[in-house]
């Protein structure tokens, strides 16, 4: 049997085996395909996702090492924690019932709290009190709340990161084969699944499980405040620019701008302020937003007043970010998509009564920090093959490598030229002081901190 497609070229016999025959699909779809690429602009943004493919396979095959007898342990203390927790719990709360159960949780909250407090806690779909730990963060001074908080956190490790993590342990290897997927995330972050090794809990003695075996060691870098950088980039904002020209610590100088400190003298606790405001209006917060933010997400109390009054000072300082905001928001709302640096494009579903103003602000500089990585990672991978080294895992912002002990200066070197590479692909005017740093150690804990 013949098959004949347009104008007779595309005839091939059908008893050609089905694998020769993708192969002459594809040699044939190929220059169409390259065409509309470069037509609509995007040759630059399939190049990056094209190069990274190698080495984000390679990093799936290598795997990494995960000390399961060191998590049964772990287990075993947080289950004790769980348990002595649940105890807490029984006395303060003066009840019995499962505090997994939200509706339960909600139904004593609204019997407890005082009306005062309960007039202003936020309310779900079915209008009983949320108890999400973003709420329950709120209102850290109510005596079951921190103990509430400490439950569902123990309860997330024993349930999510327990013995369902530890069966994706290849009985082969010995390793966690997590599988990734380039341009998974609708920003263009890579994403992972089966299992996620891109988000496991912050504390040291879990990450202390990915570790390296005997005679080898872990290097782990990460770009410093890489979608700042990359928003003074894209901006362009001039005091952001010229504060990372000078090695001026942009966290510090927001902080003396929002409390009137001199540079020198602003405080820690002024810097994660700082922190929590320069994070919080990059994709375009309200006050009542920041606010929020900054109590849930850094510890920083401040009122809805308070945060309208940094965010005057946050723009007052960066001119130049905020008419990127109104520009960017302006321009994507005909077409309601928005491109990154190097072309991806994301497009929105028009909804009647939805806004996606801080989509449309998060997604070219998300992206753009994404296709940074991609670009490190292709220029990372060429370094790797002089060396006894291997990725094992990526986080956004973050490359985490195993490698023979004697190496570990070497491959620092690598992976920090690396990265100012990727950087400097996407942005050849990018100043790179400062940008990256790379740390060695036993496992990713230690190496990271």
């Amino acid at each position: 049997m013949i098959a004949v497609g347009h104008g007779g070229s595309w005839g091939w016999r059908m008893s050609m085996p089905v694998e020769d025959r993708d192969a002459v699909l594809v040699h044939r779809l190929f220059p169409l395909l390259d065409r509309k690429i470069r037509r609509k602009g995007r040759l630059r943004c399939y190049e990056l996702m094209r190069d990274a493919q190698h080495p984000i396979a390679r990093m799936q095959l290598n795997g990494c090492f995960f000390d399961r007898e060191a998590q049964l342990q772990l287990m075993t203390k947080w289950a004790a924690d769980r348990r002595q927790v649940h105890q807490e719990l029984k006395t303060l709360l003066g009840a019995e019932f499962n505090l997994g159960s939200s509706t339960q949780l909600a139904t004593w909250i609204e019997q407890n709290v005082e009306a005062s407090l309960l007039r202003q806690w936020e309310r779900g779909v079915k209008g009983g009190p949320k108890t999400g730990a973003k709420v329950l963060a709120l209102y850290p001074d109510l005596p079951f709340v921190k103990a509430l908080m400490r439950w569902k956190i123990l309860n997330k490790k024993l349930t999510s990161f327990g013995l369902r993590y530890a069966a994706h342990i290849n009985p082969v290897t010995g390793r966690i084969h997590a599988s990734f997927v380039i341009g998974g995330a609708d920003t263009g972050r890579l994403a992972c699944r089966n299992p996620n090794i891109q988000n496991p809990p912050k504390d040291s003695d879990f990450r202390s499980l990915f570790a390296a075996p005997p005679e080898r060691v872990m290097v782990v870098a990460d770009y410093s405040q890489i979608e700042l950088r990359v928003v003074a980039l894209v901006a362009p904002e001039k005091t952001m620019l010229r504060s990372y020209d000078l090695g001026i610590d942009l966290h510090r100088k927001t902080a003396a701008a929002l409390t009137g400190a001199t540079f020198d003298a602003a405080t820690k606790g002024q810097r994660q302020l700082a922190k929590a405001v320069n994070f919080g209006l990059l994709f375009g917060q309200g006050a009542p937003g920041l606010a929020k933010y900054a109590k849930t997400q850094y510890g920083v109390d401040m009122s809805v007043k308070e945060a309208e009054k940094y965010r005057k000072a946050f723009f007052d300082t960066y001119r130049g970010l905020r008419r990127w905001q109104h520009r960017t928001a302006e321009l994507a709302e005909a077409p309601h998509s928005v491109r990154t640096p190097s072309g991806r494009v994301r497009t929105f579903k028009r909804k009647s009564g939805k806004s996606y103003y801080t989509a449309f602000l998060n997604t070219p500089i998300q992206g753009g920090a994404a296709e940074v990585l991609l670009a490190a990672l292709a220029a990372l991978d060429r370094r790797l093959k002089r060396l006894d080294a291997k990725l094992v895992n990526v986080v956004h912002d973050e490359l985490v490598l195993e490698l023979a002990a004697d190496q570990a200066p070497a491959a620092k070197t690598a992976v920090e030229e690396a990265m100012v590479e990727g950087m400097l692909s996407i942005f050849p005017k990018a100043n790179c002081n400062g940008l990256v740093e790379a740390h060695s150690g036993p496992n990713w804990a230690e190496a990271k901190s």
